[in-house]
């Protein structure tokens, strides 16, 4: 169910989900750093760099996907993640489910 603007009660709402594009990045490149720093990569990029690709974007999916996960409910419980299209009002979608 979509959630509806606490002062219009319009269901045009936007999410803007700052919290999980942020979340999700800072996973990404956390997991590409960590996997630079163990060593096995590294020594892959050098040797096959066609074979090191995959496992790069494989530690950078699954960093992006915890990532992303936590910045949902960031979204969700501390950020106004929502705008309202029809009178500008931002909340919070879990503003709305406890009125």
């Amino acid at each position: 169910m979509s959630p509806e603007c606490p002062r219009c009660h319009s269901p045009h709402i936007k999410m803007l989900n700052y919290g999980k594009n942020i979340g999700g990045m800072i996973g990404a490149m956390g997991s590409f750093l960590f996997c630079l720093q163990t060593g096995t990569p590294r020594s892959l990029l050098i040797a096959a760099p066609v074979e090191a690709l995959p496992v790069l974007l494989r530690h950078m999916a699954i960093g992006y996907a915890v990532g992303a996960a936590v910045g949902n409910v960031i979204d969700t419980e501390i950020f106004d993640s929502c705008k309202c299209l029809t009178c500008g009002h931002s909340f919070s979608p879990a503003s709305t489910n406890r009125l």
